[in-house]
């Protein structure tokens, strides 16, 4: 959503609060990221547990270092996963990533790739996939998605 969208939204007198102060995130992280070619220069950050959600900007030295989903989701694993934690902790992360080649004309663009810790063997582990979410989470204006936490309920979300 472009910023003049987060503006008429925050122009809307009867708005409820909780969708105001995410406007205004929103629009505070579009106006701190400066856009890389090919990056939406924005991470999303979703806490299960606490049901949480909140906007990152993406860095241009960062982008520029890492270079695609694969260096991001990586990078991010490292820097948000304590040490030791197992595989199936809620403090564990999944990350799906796309890359600044993902939704231009490229021939075999649409890629993207989740990571995590691997049960199997405690360690980082990728696999990429394609189809129609890699160009779609590109659309959102998201580089990566990182999803942390646990549900806990007694029947399914689904």
């Amino acid at each position: 959503m472009a910023a003049t969208a987060y503006k008429k939204l925050l122009a809307q007198p009867d708005l409820p609060a909780d969708v105001r102060d995410a406007a205004r995130q929103e629009l505070a992280a579009l106006g701190q990221a400066r856009s890389v070619n090919g990056y939406g220069a924005r991470l999303l950050f979703v806490d299960l547990t606490t049901g949480a959600a909140r906007v990152e900007p993406l860095g241009e030295a960062t982008a520029r270092a890492l270079l695609g989903g694969n260096g991001l989701a990586a990078r991010i694993l490292y820097d948000r996963v304590p040490a030791g934690v197992d595989a199936f902790d809620p403090a564990n992360a999944v990350v799906f990533a796309v890359g600044p080649v993902t939704d231009t004309t490229v021939p075999g663009n649409s890629r993207a790739l989740v990571a995590s810790k691997s049960p199997l063997t405690g360690l980082f582990f990728d696999s990429t996939f394609g189809g129609r979410f890699p160009a779609t989470l590109k659309r959102t204006g998201f580089d990566a998605v990182c999803v942390t936490g646990a549900r806990r309920c007694r029947r399914p979300w689904w």
